[in-house]
């Protein structure tokens, strides 16, 4: 393995024949301009992957146990810093260098691989060496401290970052502060990570504001902080987060099911307001259009139908984002019969609308409610059950779409066998301005590529709309 501050293979896909096969991170409709490499890991289980470009105008790599497409362990469009990638010890693995003919051309470009250690990487780099501190409720805030001079790339996630631990032996309201005076962020990850090492999954996300992020009433147990790395928004080389905590808000009367508020079917909506705050998770989130909330802290009311169909209206309050759905049987014997979330709140509200049939006259039904992310500024709504239905609106099926890179530097490509016909595509900052919008007529599966490479670095929620309905998706821009 190479030392990288003074050994780099130079390298140039710039004549390279255009090559087919999708690697997992990326599409083309015309193919890569590529080049391969090979190292054997030797025993060591980690290494740093650099690729600088030089001229090229699209640059990217995977690395892979054998040429096939799709064996990707690692793979990163135009990387910023090195990317640590886990391997196996005394392996063969290929690195293939290319270029999506779709955006750019190939060019001359520098690669270094080394263990990791063998840099200037500081120990907390990898999720695994992150010192843990423990908080207490109610004391004063502790300050983390760090150097992040040399952090790389978690592999897969797009961001350069180190870590730390945190333990916590009560559920508390944990606040991760990015303010310290002279070390601002002006971009955080929004995320605290339950366990090592994968930075996209086993996450709790938080109520952010300008330079904090808030996760309410997290249970008591171990979280790691991923801090951001990134030149332009981030302090580089010595920075400081604050951590503190605060007792969780009491539960509300219906935070169980046998808690249940009972509501009453009318002809029109007779608004009750509910609240989340507080509420705990009585069971895992579901899977309902197309997406998964990362928690579920949920509340329960009940109904008695008068009619076989009912409609039920959530409507959400300061961006509360509802996730409704449907029970039958009892408290200790629940059957779900269907679930709502097809709206995302573009602004102050968002209202979700779920009609159910086949309802027996006489019998009692449960509704659980849940704060998509539970990110909301006070987790209010409104809810209602009509009668009958179906309240006006048609029964759609949300359109289901994949985009890729996310996160983005640029372009990202949206392609899916419900985009058909004519296709809105908006996008919307987190205050709910609309910041882009584009419109056109698709065939199935025919991807689109949406240029947004003058917006500035934040998170933004994309919104399709077809004659099928709704679906929004987060997408963040580097």
């Amino acid at each position: 393995m190479a030392d990288c501050s003074t050994s780099l293979t130079t390298g140039n896909n710039g004549s390279s024949t255009v090559s087919t096969g999708d690697p997992s991170c990326d599409f083309s409709s015309s193919g890569y301009q590529d080049v391969w490499y090979t190292f054997n890991s030797g025993s060591y289980t980690s290494v740093n992957v650099t690729l600088a470009n030089v001229s090229a105008t699209d640059w990217a790599f995977t690395v892979q146990p054998t040429c096939d497409p799709g064996t990707e362990i690692a793979c990163i469009i135009s990387p910023f810093a090195p990317a640590s990638v886990g391997l196996t010890a005394n392996t063969d693995y290929y690195i293939r260098v290319y270029s999506n003919t779709d955006f750019g051309e190939g060019g001359e470009f520098t690669l270094c691989v080394s263990y990791s250690g063998s840099g200037t990487a500081p120990a907390n780099d990898v999720c695994s060496n992150a010192v843990n501190t423990a908080i207490t409720v109610g004391a004063a805030p502790q300050l983390l401290s760090g150097n992040n001079t040399g952090a790389t790339e978690d592999a897969g996630s797009g961001f350069a970052m180190v870590w730390h631990q945190i333990t916590t032996v009560e559920p508390a309201n944990i606040t991760v502060s990015y303010c310290v005076p002279g070390y601002v962020f002006d971009n955080y990850l929004i995320n605290l990570a339950t366990q090592c090492p994968d930075i996209l999954t086993n996450m709790l996300t938080g109520q952010y504001d300008s330079c904090s992020v808030t996760f309410e009433c997290a249970p008591a147990g171990v979280y790691l902080i991923p801090v951001l790395v990134e030149p332009a928004t981030t302090p580089v080389g010595a920075y400081f987060i604050e951590v503190s905590a605060t007792a969780c808000a009491a539960p509300p009367v219906n935070d169980e099911c046998e808690g249940a508020i009972l509501l009453t079917p009318a002809n029109t909506c007779v608004p009750v307001a509910g609240t989340s705050t507080g509420a705990t998770a009585n069971m895992g989130p579901i899977e309902c259009s197309h997406s998964t909330s990362p928690n579920a802290n949920d509340v329960w009311y009940s109904f008695t139908t008068t009619s076989e169909s009912d409609s039920i209206i959530v409507e959400g309050v300061d961006q509360f984002d509802g996730v409704i759905e449907v029970f039958s049987g009892t408290c200790g014997d629940l059957v779900s019969l269907g679930c709502e979330d097809s709206n995302f709140p573009l602004g102050a509200s968002a209202t979700e609308r779920m009609f159910i049939s086949g309802l027996g006259v006489g019998s009692t039904y449960y509704i659980r409610v849940y704060d998509y992310g539970h990110t909301s500024a006070g987790h209010n709504f409104n809810i209602c059950v009509i009668t009958g239905g179906p309240i006006g609106i048609s029964e759609l099926s949300a359109p289901t779409f994949t985009l890729y890179p996310n996160p983005t530097e640029g372009d990202i490509i949206i392609s899916g066998a419900d985009l058909s016909g004519k296709v809105r595509f908006e996008l919307a900052d987190m205050m709910g301005r609309v910041v882009y919008t584009h419109q056109q007529t698709m065939a199935t599966d025919q991807p689109v590529t949406l240029t947004l490479g003058t917006l500035t670095q934040g998170t933004y929620v994309l919104s399709l709309t077809t004659a099928n309905g709704i679906s929004s998706r987060p997408v963040m821009v580097k």
